[in-house]
This record gives structure tokens, sequence and C-alpha cells, in this order.
């Protein structure tokens, strides 16, 4: 039975038994050869040959590691990940829970633009290395790096400050916790790491980062921050803090519960809302479109003119942007903007009792131009494509982005109605613990997001009696 075990294993590996060595010493003598001459597929292959005729000695696990970690590095290179995932799964068998090999899961899934991934492996990892201080340094590097790409500042800086300063990419240690400390809210932190990293390596994209926090640093003289709400910070000039707190505080307290309690789930906080003074103080921060009240991008920041509209207004664009900060916590930007956006705006309207009110949400009206815009697209055949919808809105310009808008909040309104918020929910959590959206929205519909959208025009016209 052995050696039909080992006759099976030799064949798998592409070889014939006239051609099988069975001295482990020529073998390796032949990999390294191979190895020389470029061939490192065979060079694995001599490797593992070697394995199984012989008692493995120090000198093959040294020749096989060493292979594995080349074949692994050529594999990166070339960018095949999958092949990358399938040489892991075969070096674990011979070397179980090595940092050598476990690190390329944090290298695959980063490149890939997977950071919930890195973010599971990486601590995974972290409890397998232990108190080894190079492996949690480079571990931790690949998971702040992970939060700042989800936005995620302050899990970031949490990560990234555990590194030692010996660190072998310090300059790239500081140019995240700067940017970091920058989305936080604090500039003068901000720029001081981010000159030191220039120090260390100079680079245009941060010295022009240095320089518009430079230009902002004016602008957030003499803000303070409110005490917690209990659920949020307010950040705004000193001289209208308490004037502000009065306005924000009963309004976002509601909004905080009415949306947990829609989502069934509870984001971190204390959440920072931050209000700026002047028209053009938050589109010269943010480089916003002119066509955006305000934005969600780690904080809530709004300008100081829309607390000067009615209330019911106020609290729309604050329901928009909080419902953003839910969906980031709740999905860490692993649903494409069309259902971000159309969630956001489907929750926005706060309920009125008013003439205009509406008692359930499906009844709230569309925004003005909404149907126009989308009943136009529908009738030339010009609606938005899946791969548009999946984009962010923030670089169209005006009229593309209302059509991008209205699509996908009937989008998400027909979602809503046909499958209902717990079919919602559900695929939300699916995609809270590690699962793939489209994989999600299939299970939980029936339908890819692709055969979804088709469903929603033929619903629309038929809606709207379309030809």
């Amino acid at each position: 039975m052995k050696y039909k075990w080992f006759a099976g294993l030799v064949l798998g590996l592409g070889v014939s038994f006239a051609e099988a060595s069975w001295d482990a010493g020529q073998l390796l003598s032949q990999a390294q050869s191979v190895l020389d001459g470029g061939d490192t597929a065979k060079a694995l292959e001599l490797n593992l040959r070697a394995w199984h005729v012989s008692y493995p000695t120090q000198q093959l696990q040294n020749s096989l590691m060493s292979v594995f970690q080349k074949t692994l590095k050529e594999q990166m290179e070339k960018s095949d990940y999958d092949g990358v995932l399938k040489t892991l799964r075969l070096a674990d068998r011979y070397f179980p829970n090595q940092y050598v090999f476990s690190r390329f899961l944090l290298y695959v899934n980063f490149n890939r633009g997977d950071f919930n991934q890195t973010l599971f492996h990486g601590q995974r990892i972290l409890e397998q290395v232990g108190e080894e201080p190079e492996p949690q340094d480079e571990i931790r590097f690949y998971m702040g790096h992970s939060w700042h790409k989800l936005k995620a500042y302050k899990q970031a800086i949490e990560e990234l400050e555990k590194i030692r300063p010996g660190f072998e990419d310090r300059r790239s240690v500081l140019v995240l916790l700067g940017d970091s400390w920058y989305h936080g809210g604090d500039l003068k932190k901000g720029l001081e790491l981010l000159k030191e990293a220039q120090q260390i390596q100079e680079t245009d994209d941060v010295a022009a980062l240095i320089a518009k926090i430079s230009r902002e640093t004016p602008l957030d003289e003499g803000f303070v921050d409110s005490a917690p709400t209990p659920h949020y910070v307010i950040r705004t000039a000193s001289g209208k803090l308490q004037e502000r707190v009065e306005v924000l505080k009963p309004m976002l307290e509601a909004i905080y519960m009415d949306l947990a309690m829609t989502l069934q789930f509870y984001p971190e906080f204390p959440i920072r809302v931050i209000v700026y003074e002047g028209d053009k103080t938050l589109a010269a921060r943010l480089a916003n479109p002119s066509w955006a009240a305000g934005v969600y991008d780690g904080e809530i920041r709004i300008p100081a003119k829309e607390m000067q509209k009615d209330p019911y207004k106020l609290e729309t664009l604050l329901r928009h942007e909080t419902m953003h900060l839910f969906l980031d916590n709740l999905t860490r930007n692993r649903i494409p903007t069309w259902l971000n956006e159309g969630i956001a705006q489907y929750y926005e309207l706060p309920f009125s009792f008013e003439e205009d009110g509406f008692v359930k949400r499906e009844d709230a009206p569309l925004p003005k131009g909404f149907q126009e815009a989308v009943t136009q697209s529908l009738r030339s055949k010009k609606t938005l494509d899946y791969k548009a919808l999946s984009s962010p809105f923030m670089r169209m310009e005006a009229q593309r982005a209302q059509l991008a808008y209205a699509q996908s909040l009937l989008m998400v309104k027909y979602l809503l109605e046909k499958w209902d918020g717990f079919t919602l929910r559900r695929m939300l959590q699916e995609v809270y613990q590690g699962g793939r959206f489209d994989a999600a929205f299939q299970i939980a519909t029936g339908l890819s997001p692709e055969e979804f959208l088709e469903s929603w025009k033929v619903h629309q016209k038929d809606a709207w009696k379309l030809p």
C-alpha cells in the first residue's frame, strides 16, 4: 500500500518510473542545476520528489523551503495570485504555520484590493507569530495600510503606531500615519509626521499633501470638540459650539438610533461631525464637486450654510451621511457605489406627518428631476451600465451624477419592495462576515447584480407605463 501511494505521488508530479531517481542527494543536485538555469517549477518538482524518497534532512528542508519561497516571489511578480494561493496550500503541507509563507496571504489580498481579507489573515497570523517583533511589524503595516484604504483612520493609527521605529519601510509608516491624523482632524500632527517622512526621502506626492494641509491649517484654527453626545463629537468654531450642539445633538442621536435599529448594527462611537465656516471651506478641504452638500470620509463634514436650512433638510443631509458611515463600518467599502448611495438616499428623508409627509418609507417622494432623468434614459436606452454604477459618483459631472443617484435610489427601492429589508440586512451581514458582495447578492436575491439591473429596467418601465 505504501508503494502504491508513492507511485501515485510520482505519477501526479508528471514523472515516469523510468526516469525517476531514488537518490535524494542526486535529486537535490539536479534541482539546484535546473534552478540555476531558471526553471523554478522543475526545481520544486525535484525537491518534492527528494523529500518523499528519503528522510527529510536539514539540507533537504532548507532546499525545499528556499524553492517554495522563490516560486512564490516569481508568482507575485507576475501577479499570478491564484498560483500563489495554490503554492501556499502545497507549502503548508510540509511547513505548516510558517510566517515565511503565510505572509504571502497578506501580499495577495492587499494587492487584490481585498482589504478586509488582509485584516482577517493579519489578525490570524499575528496570533501565530506571538511576540516575534519583525513579523509583527510587517503584519501591522499591512493591517494599518488596509484600515487606511478603508478610511478607518482611527484603526489605522492604532495599528501603525505599534510598529517599531526600526521597521525597514519606516517612511511609508510615517506617510500613512500623517495622512490618517490629517483625516482624523489633527492637522498639526499630520504635518509633523509627513515632514519627518520627507526627511527620509522626498517625493512629489507627499510634498503636495504637505502643501494642501498647510493651506487648510488656518481654516481649522479655533475649532474645538464638544463633549460626546454620547454617540457623536461635534467639532466647529469655538464661538459657535454651544449653538450648534443644541441644534445637532438631539437630531444626531435620533438618527443614530433609527439607523441602528434599521440595520440591526451599531458602529463604533463617538462619531465626529465637523461643521466648516464659509461656503468654500469644505470644497477647498476635500476637493468636492460643486453639487455635493456634505461628505463622509471617515468623519461627517458639512458646511455651515447647511445649518441655516430648515430642520427637515438638515436632518436629511445628516441621515444620508450617517448612513454612509453605518455602511462603511458594516461592509468596509465592499459594496458597489449604487447600493451604498441608493441605501443612503432611501433612508435619508425623516418622517413627517404634515400635508406633504409620508407614512411608509416606500411612499417617500422622489427628489426633483429624478423621474424625468430616469424616464429619458430608459426611453433612449441610455441608462448607466453596471460598471458606471459601481464606480464613485464624485468624479461625474452634474447631469450624469443626477442620473447615477436617481438610478441607484430606484434600484434600491425595487430591491426593498420586491425582497424586503430582512433580505438587505442578511446580505450586508454576509459581506460583514467576509463574504464577497456578488455572491452574497446572488444568494439573497437569486440574481447576479448585472441580472438585477436588467430586471429593474423591466420593472421600472412597467411601473411607469413606458414603451
